[in-house]
């Protein structure tokens, strides 16, 4: 169970840079077709950014959901997204502290890391949310 949470934290940092790639994509790309002359302008927009994405189902059902053509408006979206996912992820670590007053303290300390390394990851969320407008 420690080792998944662990995961799980690595995995949603990853996912920031991610969309921290997703972001320069964007801004230096010159808009090239890639068979997408039948979507709709929302739909290009959202394939666009969540084409270089590993998770492009999950990408393209949470950017479809803002109904927006706007790069920055999708942006915004998916960091939203990830910010609640970060905070579920928190409290899952807090859940787990509680029921590991029989754990060992390496298990602890792990579980401490784990919290500590969300919370940066939130922050910077929060950071680059605030540097986005």
């Amino acid at each position: 169970m420690l080792g998944k949470v662990i995961v799980s934290g690595v995995s949603l940092i990853l996912v920031v840079g991610v969309i921290i790639g997703v972001v320069a994509t964007v801004n230096h790309s010159n808009g090239g077709s890639n068979g997408t002359e039948s979507l709709s302008p929302q739909m290009k927009a959202v394939s666009a950014l969540c084409q270089p994405t590993y998770y492009k189902d999950a990408c393209t059902n949470t950017l479809s959901a803002l109904n927006s053509t706007d790069p920055k408006e999708l942006i915004k979206g998916s960091i939203l997204a990830i910010s609640a996912s970060l905070k579920k992820s928190f409290n899952l670590t807090d859940d787990l502290l509680v029921k590991a007053d029989n754990a060992g303290a390496r298990d602890k300390t792990a579980l401490n890391d784990c919290k500590e390394l969300l919370q940066n990851a939130s922050e910077s969320l929060q950071d680059t949310l605030s540097k986005g407008g």
